[in-house]
């Protein structure tokens, strides 16, 4: 089992696919809970979210990845991490196949949806971890 520490989404993985030609804006508050999710998968998939939006959005365009915490009721909170481009819009395709890398017991859920100003928003949502 990993540690509360090791299951925080990572800033980090924001710039792993990187292009010149793209600017990645994160924006993430200075202190998010842990996650409910095991590391490897949820890396994996941060990933592939990001790498997803920096595939499609075109030169000059912009990439926007954030988090932030969503209050439930009785103190389940959950961590929300949102990754909109301004690519071509594939809505159903992308939620297919990007939900596939979610693991059920994990308790997320990934939503996928056209911006009317244009691209894609992925939202992935996890329960966070109960202290």
């Amino acid at each position: 089992m990993t540690s509360p520490t090791d299951r925080r989404p990572r800033a980090g993985a924001a710039h792993t696919h990187a292009r010149a030609d793209v600017a990645p804006a994160v924006r993430l508050p200075g202190r998010l809970p842990p996650v409910a999710a095991a590391r490897g998968p949820l890396d994996e998939l941060l990933t592939a979210l990001l790498r997803a939006a920096l595939v499609r959005t075109p030169p000059g365009a912009r990439v926007l990845v954030r988090a932030d915490v969503v209050p439930g009721r009785g103190g389940s909170d959950a961590v929300r991490v949102t990754v909109a481009d301004r690519g071509p819009t594939v809505a159903g395709e992308a939620t297919h196949r990007l939900a596939a890398r979610l693991p059920a017991a994990d308790g997320g859920r990934l939503t996928c949806e056209d911006d009317p100003a244009g691209g894609l928003v992925l939202v992935l949502t996890l329960p966070a971890a109960r202290r």
